[in-house]
């Protein structure tokens, strides 16, 4: 199963690679930052609810592991649709 995921993200990107230029890399540049303030955001959101509920040390730890996993898909997705 992983061979798969790993070959659908090495089709992705070798189709995105041939339509790559400098502006289009700067668009994509936006993308890291997003996902960084995705994060804290939801880390803060999943601290705030643990202590919200006061929560010990192992629930409080699995409540933000839980939180900040669950980020949407991944950007590069939506860059399939390129033609």
């Amino acid at each position: 199963m992983q061979g798969s995921w790993c070959a659908d993200i090495s089709a992705v990107f070798t189709k995105l690679a041939s339509q790559l230029t400098a502006d289009k890399l700067g668009e994509l540049a936006v993308i890291p930052v997003i996902f960084a303030v995705q994060t804290l955001v939801s880390y803060y959101c999943s601290l705030g609810m643990a202590k919200l509920f006061k929560l010990k040390k192992r629930p409080r730890n699995f409540v933000i592991a839980m939180g900040v996993r669950c980020c949407p898909y991944p950007p590069w997705v939506n860059l399939t649709d390129v033609p």
